[in-house]
């Protein structure tokens, strides 16, 4: 029977356990292990997980997979106890925000024959207490895998497996290129977040403004509240792409005040192209369209079936469809 454990059983460590119990894995156990007792407590509670143990050892023992939910700190020292004492063969990977620091940790602590392949699942909706947790998390996200070059192909294809049974969408990236892209999308809101929540908290003014605080702050503020010592280590997991990224905040919160100062009618077009850009995304449509558009199978045999001409006009509407979602209409929404 293959031997799946998950190392901190946190929200996300629950809702990854709560997805594989759902796919019904085939001879497949599921052990879980926590330095906090309510974790544990509550995985066993909603089904996590077929056992926990309190000591890691006895729920590492024989895993074909170790799952780590930990943040940055607790990570390290993880990967340097389970790295010497875990069975040739092992496959650990890790749930963490932050790749390159993660890598290195690994190279120097893990021992030849266990491989460690850094993942990250990004799901749709925050998982940020125990009670957020879901089977469905990651069902139709995507998942980052970051393989290092000198992993094995079975290896890489056990935390790809993991993807596929949680319903995500596996894809690729180089642990340089993770926290590259990372630093501005995952690094900057945390500290965009503590920013708000210290400017306006001291303010001498935020006895009385705290009675009008609503969505608004809260969900912007709301990273600012998680762990302090894992945003701490976050930010300085890549302090110079990280400064990189404040800079150009700097910069368009500069352009936005000059903007409000002057009371000009360009501050509308801003928040529409911001509009726009967030609404791109959230429709799958940030894709560069520029130089030739390569036909999918499912173009090509409708193209064999009803002609060129029929199949163009069809996508040309299906995209003009698609355009009116993220196109601001100013008429429509006075």
């Amino acid at each position: 029977m293959e031997r799946i454990t998950i190392v901190g059983l946190g929200p996300l460590g629950t809702s990854v356990g709560l997805g594989l119990k759902k796919a019904n894995l085939a001879n497949a156990e599921i052990i879980g292990t926590s330095r906090e007792r309510r974790n544990a407590s509550n995985a066993n509670k909603v089904g996590a997980v077929d056992r926990t143990y309190a000591g890691l050892g006895a729920a590492v023992n024989g895993a074909n997979l170790v799952i780590l939910d930990a943040d940055m700190g607790e990570t390290e020292d993880l990967l340097k106890t389970l790295g010497q004492r875990l069975e040739p063969g092992t496959v650990i990977t890790d749930l963490g925000v932050m790749k390159s620091r993660v890598v290195e940790w690994a190279e120097q602590y893990v021992k030849e024959g266990v491989y460690f392949i850094p993942g990250r699942p990004l799901p749709k909706k925050p998982i940020a207490n125990l009670e957020d947790a879901d089977g469905d998390a990651f069902r139709d996200c995507r998942y980052c895998i970051v393989p290092p070059v000198s992993a094995p192909e079975a290896a890489v294809k056990t935390v790809v497996g993991l993807a596929d049974a949680l319903g995500a969408k596996p894809f690729f990236m180089d642990a340089l290129e993770h926290d590259s892209f990372a630093a501005g999308t995952s690094y900057l809101p945390v500290v965009l977040s503590a920013a708000l929540v210290t400017a306006t908290t001291s303010s001498e003014s935020w006895r009385e403004m705290h009675r009008l605080v609503s969505t608004e702050w809260e969900t912007v503020s709301r990273l600012a509240s998680e762990n302090p010592e894992d945003n701490h280590a976050i930010s300085k997991a890549n302090p110079e792409l990280l400064a990189q990224w404040i800079d150009k905040l700097i910069a368009e919160l500069q352009a936005y005040r000059a903007q409000i100062a002057e009371d000009g009618e360009d501050l509308l077009h801003v928040f529409i192209e911001a509009w726009e850009a967030r609404a791109r995304w959230e429709h799958g449509v940030v894709e560069d369209r520029a130089g030739p558009e390569l036909p999918t199978s499912m173009q090509s045999m409708g193209a064999f079936l009803f002609g060129d001409r029929l199949m163009r006009r069809q996508r040309e509407m299906s995209e003009r469809e698609k355009a009116r979602q993220w196109t601001y209409d100013r008429g429509g929404r006075r």
